[in-house]
């Protein structure tokens, strides 16, 4: 889908303990009764920046792998200052088009 995962802290990749707490969060919301899948993705439409509630946990963001430019602060470079994606050109159609997929998704699932 051409997105990756970054920490918000340290502009790098996510690791896997990061992955997990996002998966976690995902996994308990999902227990609710009768709503708990809609828990996740309405968190990241009311969220600033769209970040569903696993990444709120886990320090991370969800942006444009292009988007993601090296930076020299770590393996792999970093991404750009985080806080900058929400004026972003590229970021706000994709964004739209991850919501148009949650929701259609959403749509299925009934």
């Amino acid at each position: 889908m051409g997105l990756m995962v970054v920490h918000t802290r340290d502009d790098l990749p996510c690791t896997r303990e990061q992955s997990a707490t996002r998966a976690l969060v995902s996994v308990a919301t999902g227990m609710v009764p009768a709503v708990g899948f809609l828990i996740e993705p309405l968190a990241a439409l009311i969220d600033e920046r769209g970040r569903r509630l696993g990444d709120e946990a886990a320090g991370t963001q969800v942006i444009p792998a292009s988007a993601y430019r090296g930076s020299g602060r770590g393996p792999g470079g970093g991404a750009p200052a985080l806080r900058d994606l929400s004026l972003d050109a590229e970021w706000d159609p994709a964004m739209r088009e991850a919501m148009r997929e949650v929701d259609e998704i959403t749509r299925r699932a009934r």
